[in-house]
């Protein structure tokens, strides 16, 4: 996802969303690059092989927050409106 991306369906401010990003990427969680004045961001390679179990085990319990649902539906609504306009991410990444 773009940072705008994660800003608007997280309701959350360009800085407070920079600075846990930028935080889960210092810890090896995430890769990003740029393209442009947009930063996208996925999670490491690396970290999926080394904490698949824990990986799995977030992926199946974020479903049962009650704030996923609710997540789900501003990603959709958002993404659904294309308020974005960054730049498609490159395939692969």
């Amino acid at each position: 996802m773009c940072v705008c991306e994660i800003e608007a369906v997280l309701n959350l401010s360009q800085s407070n969303t920079s600075r846990h990003l930028t935080a889960l990427k210092q810890c090896g969680i995430l890769d990003s690059f740029k393209k442009a004045q947009w930063t996208y961001y996925r999670i490491n390679d690396r970290f999926k092989r080394e904490n698949a179990k824990l990986l799995g085990y977030l992926q199946d319990g974020l479903k049962e927050l009650p704030t996923y649902q609710a997540d789900q539906e501003a990603y959709k609504k958002y993404d659904s409106q294309n308020l974005c306009d960054c730049i498609t991410p490159q395939q692969g990444f």
